[in-house]
């Protein structure tokens, strides 16, 4: 039996087990050193005073190990460390991220996706971009937690990053909704231009081929047909975009960076990133930089073109070598539940926002990866008093998504016994019917999407008998 499935099973116990707290049973306590012994009636009655039967065929059913559910489940590898505070626990929640957006919301997400992992000149992240299991592990991580594709650096033809994503777009035919893009990076015009060219012939020659080598791919983004190209950075540079498009084929949809991006020549569009240099006192996060943007967005003018609004968990770039300090603070995850929640002040079910690109997924030169999951720096404490669980949290409740109450043996197996919502702070184990034996009971705190999960220290519990079911009503 799977965990969801245990746990859909228990969550019938638990529905009993609402109207049966106030029903009294017949209870033999005893105390033990560190534990409690209890005997409990195996089936539970409700307050109409029936008895239910699904809890008397309670046996316990190893589904997970404390170890498997501790364990690191991204696409990141567990030996990497993104700073020297990152505490390395990599379990972390998969829940669908859209769930953080507006009610109704069938937004897009995409990941902005780091090709130069292995390469000199970057950090040891842990992995390479040219692995193919690699590239497997990281879109079936996206996926788990319902991203819809990848937006990949791109710095031309033959480069790593080029190759990189030529392993990325074979694995992204291979799935069931699934889509990348490329994002054409100005060092593509810097440092891979051909010889003799212009800003605005490197900019042709690379487009014509994105087009030739990515374009026939189904699983390729396209808006209305058309396929979708992405520039960062290419204002720093005196192109001809008139030229561009009349002399390149596939007729793109290009997206420009920032508000501004919808006034360029010939844009078909705008997205936002991340501003760590609008940070201010009032601003840590800055939010002030995406209401910038959504008012380019929502003007009048530009209410025809493609929107791809951004979200991201921080920034912080000390790990660059080009670093100039900046940053923008985590805050224990409120700043990407922020930037999530943000759109929700433009966009509704009713005026849908079409894409959001999440930035980054792995980007740790500047501290904005997603991909090793958000610490909520929240911690749970369990306690246990005759049958009932408790448990308080510190830290901030609007991190977590719900509690999962797991059953241990007296080694490392657990089954699921019920999901609970985050207002929960307690539950009856005696409505489970639990067998005669030692146990313990463990509380995970499920973070909201791409946050960590976070495990209490198991209570023990010791079940001596289970009572024979009773009458209800003649204890």
């Amino acid at each position: 039996m799977t965990i969801q499935k245990a746990v859909v099973t228990a969550s019938l116990l638990l529905l009993a087990s609402v109207t049966a707290t106030s029903q009294s049973r017949p209870q033999r306590l005893s105390r033990t050193s560190g534990s409690t012994s209890l005997t409990v009636d195996s089936s539970p009655t409700t307050a109409a005073g029936t008895t239910t039967s699904v809890s008397s065929a309670f046996t316990f059913q190893k589904q997970t190990t404390l170890t498997e559910q501790r364990a690191n489940n991204t696409s990141a590898t567990s030996t990497f460390k993104t700073f020297l505070s990152d505490p390395g626990n990599r379990s972390i929640s998969k829940e669908k991220s859209r769930n953080l957006l507006y009610s109704g919301s069938q937004t897009k997400l995409y990941a902005a996706l780091m090709m130069w992992w292995g390469k000199s000149g970057h950090i040891d992240a842990g992995y390479s971009s040219l692995d193919s299991s690699q590239i497997t592990r990281q879109v079936t991580d996206m996926q788990e937690r319902g991203i819809d594709g990848a937006i990949v650096t791109w710095f031309g033809q033959n480069s790593y990053e080029d190759q990189a994503t030529r392993i990325l777009m074979l694995e992204a035919e291979k799935r069931i909704g699934f889509e990348f893009s490329v994002m054409l990076d100005e060092g593509s015009i810097r440092w891979a231009s051909c010889a003799g060219c212009n800003a605005t012939d490197a900019l042709i020659a690379h487009l014509n081929y994105i087009a030739s080598a990515y374009y026939s791919s189904p699983a390729y983004m396209r808006r209305g047909g058309r396929p979708v190209v992405y520039e960062f950075g290419l204002e720093h540079f005196t192109i001809d975009w008139v030229r561009v498009r009349a002399s390149v084929a596939g007729n793109p949809l290009v997206i420009f960076r920032n508000g501004g991006g919808y006034d360029q020549p010939t844009s078909d569009g705008a997205y936002s990133w991340v501003a760590p240099e609008d940070v201010s006192g009032d601003d840590p996060s800055a939010l002030k930089y995406l209401d910038w943007f959504f008012s380019q967005a929502k003007s009048t003018a530009n209410l025809a073109k493609t929107t791809v609004a951004s979200a991201y968990p921080g920034f912080n770039d000390q790990l660059a070598t080009w670093s100039t300090n900046r940053k923008i603070t985590e805050d224990c995850g409120q700043t990407w539940l922020k930037t999530m929640s943000e759109t929700g002040k433009y966009y509704s079910a009713l005026t849908p926002l079409d894409s959001m690109q999440l930035v980054t997924w792995n980007d740790y030169e500047e501290g904005t990866a997603l991909e090793s999951g958000i610490d909520n720096c929240v911690s749970v404490t369990a306690s246990l008093n005759n049958t009932v669980v408790s448990w308080e949290i510190t830290g901030q409740q609007n991190t977590i998504d719900h509690f999962t109450i797991f059953l241990g043996d007296d080694s490392e197996n657990l089954m699921a016994l019920a999901e609970l919502p985050v207002t929960a702070r307690s539950i009856d184990l005696s409505t489970f019917g639990i067998t005669a034996g030692n146990y313990q009971v463990y509380v995970r705190a499920v973070g909201k999407p791409s946050l960590r999960n976070q495990f209490s220290a198991g209570v023990p519990l010791r079940y001596l008998t289970t009572v024979r079911n009773k009458r209800p009503g003649r204890h």
